[in-house]
Order: structure tokens, then sequence, then C-alpha cells
């Protein structure tokens, strides 16, 4: 890790904010820590706070198009190596390309992000294994949920077929769930609402709770974090 954060930031000027609407110049005034949680990982409310401070309110952020932006950066940074599950060590690439890891930002965000902000340190072994779980059964339980439902749905089936149909779902759910209880505490990335196997009443509150968990977030809620942030009052 000995590339220089001033190198990796270096960016043409192409899809940036106009150089009238910046409040911040990094090449001046230096780049921007990323802020971090307390389990080191990258905390995109904050980053997008402390982003929208460095240009004018008044910019639209305005771009061509939108693309995933990933939270733990550089890939270069991230090895493609072997996943040790008796050890606890993750894929750090497979930790980085997470859902939770990305957000689709316009990629005129995107590119002002990599400018103005530092790399964020790569977490440790223990917090990207145990990421890569909480995704890994997060993303599952939801899955079944979602494809359970579609037999709720169903004009065609009597309440028996749909019964008989979803048991086989309620037991993968029951499965999942005891997976993700095997989570820690700490790193889950939901806690489940209660659920009773057999109820489709919980089966809707389970999609509820796990749906931004487990898709990428998008550039609409990245967006609203920052002008919400551009529009508070500047401390005195």
């Amino acid at each position: 890790m000995e590339a220089r954060p001033d190198a990796l930031c270096a960016r043409p000027s192409v899809h940036l904010p106009p150089r009238e609407y910046w409040l911040s110049d990094p090449i001046v005034e230096g780049l921007i820590p990323t802020p971090l949680d307390r389990w080191g990982l990258v905390d995109a409310l904050a980053l997008f706070q402390e982003v929208a401070k460095t240009i004018d309110p008044a910019y639209e952020w305005q771009s061509a198009f939108s693309d995933p932006h990933h939270l733990q950066w550089p890939g270069d940074w991230y090895a493609n190596e072997v996943r040790d599950s008796a050890n606890k060590m993750a894929n750090p690439q497979e930790f980085r390309n997470l859902a939770i890891s990305q957000w689709v930002l316009p990629r005129v965000l995107h590119n002002w992000i990599h400018r103005v902000t530092e790399p964020p340190p790569v977490p440790s072994d223990e917090v990207m294994f145990y990421r890569t779980e909480a995704q890994r059964v997060t993303t599952s339980l939801f899955m079944t949920v979602r494809d359970g439902k579609r037999y709720i749905d169903s004009s065609s089936l009597t309440y028996r077929q749909i019964h008989a149909k979803l048991t086989p779902y309620y037991r993968q759910m029951s499965l999942q769930i005891k997976a993700m209880q095997e989570v820690p505490p700490e790193f889950r990335l939901v806690e489940l609402p209660e659920y009773q196997a057999g109820n489709v009443r919980d089966m809707f509150k389970l999609e509820s709770a796990l749906g931004r968990y487990a898709t990428i977030a998008t550039a609409d809620q990245a967006m609203r974090i920052v002008r919400q942030a551009s529009a508070r009052p500047k401390a005195a």
C-alpha cells in the first residue's frame, strides 16, 4: 500500500463540478480523510455530508450518467483471494463488491469523491469476513422471501395450494434466519422483526426489513443526503 493518495485521486477535469462552485481545492487544502465507523468501514452518510461541504449549495450535480461507487477503494488494494471460512479470512475483492459496499452515484459526484477524499484504509480480515457473511445471509433470505411472495400474489391458486407452495420456502427461511443469528450481533446488517414460520404477514415484514440491505443504494438516495447537508446552515 505504498501508492500515494494524491496520485490515486488525480482525475482529469471531465465530469467534475465547474471550478467556480468549488469551496475546497484538494491541491491547496489537502484531501479530506474518509469518515469511518467503529469497525473501520466507510461511513457513507458522513462521507456524503463531508463532500457536500466542498461544493457551493447552488450546484445541481448534473451528470450525464450514474454508475456504482465502491466505498472501499482503490480496487488494487482488494485482491481476489480464496475465501477461508475456517480461519475467518474473507476474499477482499468479494467484500469490496458487496451491495452494501457500493452506492450508485451521479458520475460527477463519483469523480469528485475521488478527487477530494483520501482512500480509506483496508478493514481488518475479521471485519471483511463477517461483513461478507452478513451480506450473504441477508441477500439469500431476501431472495427466498421475494420468490415465495409470488405465490401469495397469484390469483389462480387456492389458499391450500398457496400454503403447499410456500412450505419449502418457510423451511428455507428458518435455516437462513438461523444462519443470520450465527453472525455476531455487531456485524449483522439488520435486526429482524419477530418472525413466525408459516405466517404470511411476517414474510412481508421480513422483505421490508431486508430490502435496503440486499441491493445497491441508489443515486437518488445519495443525492438526498448531499442536498440535505448542503442546505444546513454552517456552524459559526
